[in-house]
Order: structure tokens, then C-alpha cells, then sequence
């Protein structure tokens, strides 16, 4: 998991070792990096600190490892924002940049930037790569950004506010918001903090990923994670399941999953891709049902529950789930989701897990009593299951 935080001084150890690679800070004119001491780090620490709003800089974090930082700096007079990212060469090509860039641009247009700005390299192509897929337009250098005594060596590229999806997005759902339908869906999903939830219906929804997804600004959406909306990761995934390509599906899916943080989000969307390539898409059920991430974990076995309890069904299947261990109360539900399902439609392969008690115990009587509220259980098979609890 990414995770993008305001910079403390507990981070300042990370960031001095990561200014001091060359291969971090070549592109800023130190090949062999940029040593800084200890007091010369607290005192940028403390001018970073004292400038905020206005400045801010974030370090970037995956499943607990420092990868990098992120820093935005705005010009009130000119209403723009210069933006800087660097990561350690283990944290390239992850998505770990467009995460990081993406939290210092939402923050900057938050904070009253119009603009944002950046100039790299002309040679470093991977960064002039990253910026054109977050909807970075190279322009010519601004009069007050150019020295009369310099010609400018670096390649300027901006971003309007206007233009950012996630804020052209953001307006599009505060149009159809609904506050009665929010509280609804605040106690529908309790484990996210409320204030992340805007209130907007499924329809609406549907509708504006499918206008995301016509539209060029489609990738620079894909790409700006983590969303800071519920709706706007529902949106996500609505989106990733209009991709038609498979192997660009199942990589925008595998991009996203870690940033899914609830089951409305894990469960809403099914690629149709999915049904038309089952066999590749196999290996990657498995790899997700194996994750120790929840709703990975949780949307592996509902693609197992909705592509393969049918003809491409084999005994092994139910096993996979079987063995997956968790207390987490959204697992849990999915796993016993699953066997009842397959209760309804594999019933002979499955009541044996029922009557060897094979599932956790939990598990084992939810399953039991989906299946006996299921209209596609057999009164028969009801009854003997009623036995089995």
C-alpha cells in the first residue's frame, strides 16, 4: 500500500539518505548527490514548516518502506506551483511517482494554485513520460521563470486547475450529490471516515465513468491515485471495467486494488473482459485470493465466485477459498458469500466442506444461513443443511 504523508522530523534520516544518491539527484545537477548535515537538515525541516500552506513536502511511503518525497511550493503572486518528486531507483516504474505526484497536486489546487508546474531534464524521458500521463502540457517557460542571463536548460510543462480530472471530477459529483443518500452511506460503509463520502447514486456514477472513459483525460484519471473520494474510486473501478483489452484491464486492476479500501469499492465492478478470458485471468485470481490485503483478498474470490463456479468449474476451486485465513470481518462475509453461492450452484462438490467442517466456524454457519435464505437452494438440500449448523 502507498502511503503519501506530511513530512515530520522522524523523516529527515530517509530524506538526507535519499539526497545523497547520485543516481536520485543527477537530474537536479548533483551526480554524486547532495550531503547535507544533520542541523542543515533541521533548518530546512523548520523553513519547510513554517512556510506551510504555501509550501509543503511529503514523503512517500510503500507497506512501511521510505521510497521518496514530493514537494510543492506556491507562487501566490502568479497563482502557480512548482512540483518535485524523487524516488530511489527500487520505487520507480510501481506507480509509486504518479501517486506521489498526484497528493502534492491535489494539495497545491487545494491550497490556491491554479497552476502547477515542472521542469525536468530533457533527457530523463521516463519522468517527461509520468508528467504527460497525469495531463502535464509541455509550454514555452514563463517571462518571471526565465533568467535574463540563462537560457533555460530544462523542459517547462504545466497543469491547469481547470483541466486536472480529479478536480474537474470532483465538480461533476458535487452536481449530483444528494446529502440524505451521504448519511445512508455512511453507515453503509462505517470503516471509512465519513468526510470521504460526497452522497452520490450508483446511475450517476455510471454515467460519469463512462463520460471519464470517453474522454482523453482517461489515463491522467487512472493514474492520479490514491483518490481522496469513495466515489471517486468507485468511478475507478466503473472505468477499468469498460477497458476491452485484457492484459490493460488486468494491469489498471492490479494497479488499483491496493488502494481499495472498503467492500462497496471491491465489489461494485466486474471487468467483461474477465468472462472472455478466463483461463489467463486464473493466475491472477489466485495471486489476489493469496494476498494479505483484505479487499484484494476479497475481490479474487468473488471473481472465482462469478466466473467459475459454472462450466469451467474443477473440485479444486472451493479449496483455494477454503484455506484462505483471516479475521476481518469483510473476508470473512466473502468467504461464506462464496460457499453459499456454490452451495446453490455446485452443491454435490460442496456440502462435503459442510459436513467434514472444513470452513471456520463463523464462516461455516453465515454460509448455511445465505444458503438456506438463497430462492436457489432446493427445499431439500435446505433441510439437510439445517442439520449441518
Amino acid at each position: 500500500m502507498i502511503e503519501v504523508k506530511e513530512t515530520t522530523a522522524a523523516d529527515l534520516s530517509n530524506i538526507r539518505r535519499l539526497w545523497a544518491e547520485g543516481d536520485v539527484m543527477k537530474y537536479v545537477g548533483f551526480p554524486d548527490g547532495f550531503t547535507q548535515t544533520d542541523e542543515q537538515m533541521q533548518k530546512w525541516f523548520r523553513r519547510i514548516a513554517s512556510r506551510r500552506p504555501a509550501v509543503n513536502h511529503y514523503s512517500i511511503f510503500e507497506d512501511g518502506e521510505y521510497c521518496g518525497e514530493s514537494f510543492y511550493e506556491i507562487d501566490a503572486e502568479h497563482r502557480s506551483a512548482a512540483l518535485d518528486i524523487k524516488l530511489f531507483r527500487f520505487a520507480r516504474g510501481r506507480g509509486i511517482a504518479a501517486a506521489g505526484l498526484s497528493h502534492a497536486i491535489r494539495e497545491a489546487f487545494r491550497n490556491g494554485a491554479e497552476t502547477v508546474w515542472v521542469d525536468p531534464d530533457p533527457e530523463n524521458r521516463k519522468a517527461l513520460a509520468l508528467y504527460k500521463r497525469l495531463g502535464f502540457q509541455q509550454k514555452d517557460f514563463p517571462e518571471h521563470l526565465i533568467s535574463e542571463d540563462e537560457e533555460p536548460g530544462s523542459v517547462y510543462m504545466e497543469l491547469r486547475r481547470d483541466l486536472w480530472p480529479a478536480v474537474t471530477l470532483y465538480d461533476r459529483l458535487a452536481e449530483v450529490k444528494d446529502d440524505a443518500y451521504r448519511e445512508f452511506q455512511t453507515k453503509l460503509v462505517p470503516n471509512i471516515p465519513p468526510e470521504t463520502i460526497l452522497g452520490v447514486r450508483t446511475p450517476d456514477m455510471r454515467q460519469i465513468a463512462k463520460e471519464v472513459f470517453e474522454s482523453p483525460e482517461r489515463e491522467a484519471f487512472l493514474q492520479a491515485l490514491p483518490h481522496r473520494y469513495y466515489e471517486e474510486n468507485l468511478i475507478h473501478f466503473f472505468v477499468i471495467a469498460m477497458i476491452r483489452d485484457f492484459d490493460a484491464c488486468v494491469q489498471a486492476v492490479e494497479e488499483f486494488l491496493p488502494y481499495v479500501d472498503c467492500w462497496p469499492v471491491s465489489d461494485q465492478s466486474t471487468p467483461k473482459t474477465f468472462r472472455k478470458n478466463r483461463q489467463k485471468l486464473l493466475p491472477y485470481i489466485k495471486k489476489w485470493i493469496a494476498s494479505e490485503h483484505v479487499y484484494t483478498a476479497r475481490f479474487g474470490i468473488r471473481m472465482l465466485m462469478n466466473e467459475f463456479l459454472d462450466e469451467d468449474f474443477r473440485e479444486e476451486y472451493p479449496e483455494l477459498v477454503a484455506k484462505k485465513k483471516g479475521e476481518d470481518y469483510y473476508l470473512k462475509m466473502m468467504i461464506a458469500w462464496y460457499f453459499a453461492t456454490a452451495l446453490a450452484k455446485r452443491y454435490d462438490e460442496t456440502v462435503p466442506y459442510f459436513e467434514e467442517h472444513r470452513l471456520d466456524d463463523w464462516v461455516h454457519k453465515k454460509a448455511i444461513q445465505k444458503a438456506l435464505e438463497s430462492y436457489r437452494v432446493t427445499e431439500a438440500h435446505k433441510e439437510y443443511l439445517k442439520g449441518l449448523r
